[in-house]
């Protein structure tokens, strides 16, 4: 970089830093006027200015995200689109952009990786007059939701079908009793503690820690201490 060039983009630096600390008081007073179109022009003026001579220096992404601004601020002067909310924190957001690569240039000679992409693309969605939503997504933090409503949806799906596998426990172990009971002659207390099967059968760890398998075998064992118990009432003196 030459001494003149070199000059001449300190002067912009200059230059620019004092169009962005008007700016700031040029968007609050939009904020409070957003039909003021005095200052929208003079807004328009100053990102103007800053795109143009961002050409002459060949600052490529400063340039490209003054322009984006620049054009959605002429559909507003133009009365073509009105300034809302989202319009006016999408400008703030620019001119923090645009600081940010000021302050890359002025320290290191250079605009910096970031090309503000995302941004240029919200100005752009705006300008078009689409509706877009400013909160930058997090891939990461949309795949976490997304982890945890599959997972929340698994939970009420496993505890339907252990409510449904309970149900029908319940019921076998009912029909069971009673075809033990009318087989054996004993009354229906004697051969099963409804009460403790309830418990058994609702408590936290069988309906939601026990595997299909431990709830099979569950069943299994149960049916076989049945079967044990008739034939020991079979086997007991009449």
């Amino acid at each position: 970089m030459s001494c003149e060039q070199d000059e001449i983009i300190q002067e912009f630096l200059i230059e620019a830093f004092e169009s962005l600390d008007q700016l700031d008081q040029d968007f609050v007073a939009l904020e409070s006027n957003p039909s003021d179109t005095e200052t929208l022009n003079k807004i328009f003026r100053a990102i103007h200015t800053i795109k143009g001579t961002c050409g002459f220096l060949g600052l490529q992404t400063l340039e490209a995200v003054a322009h984006i601004g620049e054009s959605l601020l002429d559909e507003l002067r133009s009365g073509q689109i009105l300034v809302t909310p989202d319009i006016a924190t999408a400008l703030l957001e620019m001119v923090d952009a645009i600081r940010v690569i000021l302050t890359n240039i002025e320290r290191t000679g250079a605009e910096g990786d970031d090309t503000f992409a995302s941004l240029r693309a919200t100005l752009q969605a705006l300008k078009d007059g689409e509706a877009v939503s400013l909160v930058t997504s997090d891939p990461v933090s949309a795949e976490s939701g997304a982890a945890e409503e599959l997972t929340a949806s698994s939970v009420v799906e496993g505890s339907q079908e252990s409510a449904t596998i309970t149900e029908n426990i319940a019921t076998e172990t009912s029909a069971q009793v009673s075809e033990v009971a009318v087989s054996t002659g004993e009354p229906v207390q004697d051969l099963a503690n409804h009460d403790l099967i309830a418990e058994i059968l609702a408590s936290p760890d069988f309906q939601q820690d026990d595997t299909e398998d431990e709830k099979e075998q569950a069943i299994i064992t149960h049916d076989v201490a049945l079967e044990e118990k008739a034939e020991d009432s079979d086997s007991l003196p009449v």
